[in-house]
């Protein structure tokens, strides 16, 4: 029997008042059929079971019906570009003590390897203790057991498995060791809990693929429950795909090696405060003066002069019948290059269908920074960012507009989320260069520069010349190379 569509709409607000979780639309079928699942398992009518699920008289079936909604997949030092950071910002400075939270650690093996990497850093006279939640108690007796397969190990260094793990048949259990320094507790995120969520409690908390799930106003709850839970400076890590929006007053984003992770700030504003200033001291002190915004702007005056030993791209030209029927994103990021706004204008005015939708926004956004317009070029950013939270080109364009209202700390965290989403992106990488030059700091400068610089030599053709300020591949290495042998000769 199919679930009428009243019986789902009660089953996801409940979802949502008692857990967080969101379910759009697209999603509805889904959770139909998981609860389909869950009333013939229980053998209970389907708007039986959500009443009990409304009363709160079950709320084992609710985190097992949770738990069928979403993936709880995970394994020992998963994305280990993220604890790689960890290392760096956490341990690689000696702590003698330090208390961290694992929450959504499932069946425990985030926390068991945090534990791991802690010893190794370490040793085994420092106070560190772990702390994994769950909303789900099964995962949690799982990770009490604490043993596990080999396909939970399959990123395990041989070396590491050898030394913190003990075969026990089929199964690996994790030394004791390890395991005294990790305790669980099954808590829900949504509730506020005082007694667990105390001031500064944490000097490190990990929430990684959580958040995903949240409706807005549960993602906003949560992660200040977290900022106020942390010690200022504490750090705190996001899943790959997870947005900072929601800590944007909270936390600072800071970049590791190879992973993006938060710091919480100093101070802490007040819940009422929507207003968010970014704090970066380098930022802070850069000039106002020779904006790479500016210089998007005042390509035509400038490329000229700056290019002319480099072999600028063959004319494109575009006849009536191209323009009609075809949107053609790489077409369209040469004619710009060549400063033919007009025909890029005229493309976008005559393609009225939706291929290339994002595409056409972001071109939209490119050629409202050339004529200046950065209020209409922040609004079509915004528009994008809300399509894709990842997208970078407009996190980039977004970057360029914070520049040029004076924003530089703004200007930097757009262009780190840019990176976020995309590492291989060399522009923004170039622009934090040129910021951090700017702001008298050629140590950060010199980094950036020599990152942009190896990856001018692999940047897709159509981006580069789409934002990369009406300069040629080459003139853009060129300029690199030359910004940072700046930084060489003054660090």
């Amino acid at each position: 029997m199919i679930p009428s569509t009243a019986v789902v709409e009660r089953l996801r607000a409940v979802l949502s008042r008692r857990l967080g979780l969101a379910f759009e639309d697209g999603k509805l079928d889904a959770l139909t059929e998981a609860l389909e699942r869950r009333a013939e398992r229980t053998k209970v009518a389907m708007p039986e079971y959500v009443g009990r699920l409304e009363n709160a008289s079950v709320a084992d079936e609710l985190h097992a019906l949770a738990q069928e909604l979403t993936i709880t997949e995970t394994y020992f030092f998963r994305h280990h570009e993220q604890l790689d950071a960890f290392c760096e910002a956490v341990l690689s400075s000696q702590p003698r003590r330090l208390r961290i939270l694992s929450a959504g650690c499932a069946s425990g093996e985030e926390p068991y390897s945090l534990a791991i990497l802690a010893r190794e850093a370490l040793g085994p006279s420092a106070d560190v203790s772990i702390v994994g939640i769950d909303v789900n108690a099964g995962v949690l007796r799982k990770a009490a057991r604490a043993r596990y397969t080999k396909w939970s190990l399959r990123e395990t260094p041989a070396d590491v498995l050898g030394r913190w793990f003990l075969p026990e048949g089929a199964e690996y259990a994790v030394h004791p060791d390890i395991r005294r320094m990790v305790t669980f507790e099954q808590r829900n995120l949504v509730d506020q809990d005082p007694a667990f969520w105390r001031r500064e409690a944490f000097d490190v908390v990990l929430c990684r693929n959580v958040l995903m799930y949240f409706t807005p106003d549960a993602t906003q709850a949560v992660t200040r429950r977290i900022a106020e839970s942390l010690v200022p400076g504490g750090c705190f890590f996001l899943g790959y795909a997870e947005t900072w929006r929601a800590l944007a007053r909270d936390f600072e984003l800071c970049e590791g090696r190879a992973a993006f992770y938060y710091r919480r700030r100093d101070v802490l504003p007040s819940v009422a405060s929507a207003a968010f200033s970014p704090s970066n001291p380098v930022a802070a002190a850069l000039a106002e003066r020779d904006a790479w915004f500016d210089v998007i702007r005042g390509a035509a005056n400038r490329v000229t002069s700056l290019t002319e030993s480099f072999e600028r791209p063959a004319a494109v030209l575009v006849t009536p019948e191209e323009r009609r029927p075809s949107w053609d994103a790489a077409q369209a990021a040469r004619l710009v290059h060549e400063e033919r706004i007009s025909e890029v204008e005229t493309m976008l005015a005559v393609e009225t269908s939706d291929a290339g939708g994002p595409q056409k926004l972001l071109l939209r956004a490119f050629l409202l920074v050339h004529d200046g317009n950065v209020a209409g070029a922040e609004k079509t950013c915004e528009a994008l960012v809300e399509l894709d939270e990842t997208r970078a080109g407009a996190r980039y364009i977004l970057a360029l507009c914070r520049e040029n209202r004076g924003d530089r700390g703004g200007a930097m965290e757009q262009d780190l989320l840019a990176l976020q989403a995309d590492s291989s992106f060399a522009m923004p990488r170039f622009h934090l260069g040129l910021l951090a030059r700017r702001a008298g700091d050629p140590g950060t400068a010199r980094r950036h520069f020599a990152q942009a610089l190896m990856s001018f030599e692999q940047e897709d053709a159509a981006r580069l010349l789409l934002f990369g300020g009406g300069f040629a591949r080459d003139a853009l290495i060129e300029l690199c190379r030359a910004e940072l042998g700046a930084c060489e000769r003054f660090s």
